[in-house]
């Protein structure tokens, strides 16, 4: 409408568009889009006010408490006897099962969302990834805080990478092993539980626990029961066995090739062995 030579109006006109123009690209540098800090882990350092966040929105569900959650510290693999994988195909699944576990996504997908959680997250200004990442890493340094102070987790995870690499190494078909090997075998898998468990603990920052022991009475409260005891309490028989299996060298099994020699024997019984001990 301006093609001829502009007059004032059509000047105008140009100067209100370009103003417009200018005023609506600058807009949208005033309020910038606000992006969320990531979820804290283990290994991150927590703060009281972290804390008080997390027990805040805990204290707005009902009754006071978290929903039913899947555990964190997994159990041993409970394998069938009919299982007819290699038992090291068998550990791999087991691998990638726990895999999964070491996701914050994967516990916000089995998180129960109600709209109590949801208004406390709001008046918290979290969000959900934040407050399962705050519940998984209290809940771990609880955990950790109640391991006994003799067990080395360096110690445990290099065992555990040892054990789980020898049953990597067996090809056999699981349903196929006598009973007493199966037995054997089933014990041996828990070390893939504690070196998950292990791993898991290792992270905790270490001023993190004295925050959670600072706070501890009220941690304990609306934690979970299984991150208020010794996480590895359960695998005492395989963490205090450091022998190998006893097994009779071929041809050996029975008492009949035991020898036996006079002058290595000890006759007169136990008060014979006395004197010879004071003697």
């Amino acid at each position: 409408m301006c093609d001829a030579v502009p007059d004032n109006n059509c000047m105008k006109l140009f100067a209100v568009m370009v103003l417009a123009s200018v005023l609506l690209s600058s807009s949208g540098c005033e309020e910038p889009e606000v992006v969320q800090p990531e979820p804290k882990r283990a290994d991150d350092r927590l703060t009281q006010s972290d804390v008080d966040s997390f027990l805040a929105i805990v204290e707005s569900l009902p009754d006071q408490k978290l929903p039913s959650l899947p555990a964190v510290m997994l159990p041993a693999p409970q394998w069938s006897r009919n299982r007819t994988l290699p038992v090291n195909e068998l550990v791999k699944e087991e691998e990638k099962a726990l895999a999964v576990r070491k996701s914050i996504e994967w516990y916000i997908g089995h998180f129960p969302q109600s709209r109590f959680l949801k208004r406390a997250l709001r008046r918290e200004h979290l969000t959900i990834e934040q407050f399962v990442g705050l519940y998984l890493a209290l809940g771990t340094t609880l955990s950790r805080g109640r391991l006994p102070a003799d067990r080395d987790l360096d110690q445990i995870l290099l065992r555990g990478k040892r054990a789980i690499g020898e049953l990597l190494k067996d090809h056999r078909i699981f349903s196929s092993l006598p009973e007493e090997q199966a037995y054997f075998l089933h014990e041996q898998s828990g070390w893939l539980a504690v070196a998950d468990r292990a791993s898991r603990l290792k992270l905790v920052h270490p001023e993190n626990l004295v925050l959670v022991k600072a706070n501890e009475s009220k941690l304990q409260a609306v934690l979970p029961a299984e991150f208020n005891r010794n996480p590895l309490h359960e695998f005492a028989t395989i963490l205090d066995d450091r022998g190998v299996p006893f097994q009779e060298p071929s041809g050996q099994e029975t008492d009949d090739h035991i020898t036996w020699s006079r002058d290595r024997a000890l006759v007169g019984g136990a008060d014979a062995a006395a004197d010879e001990e004071i003697r």
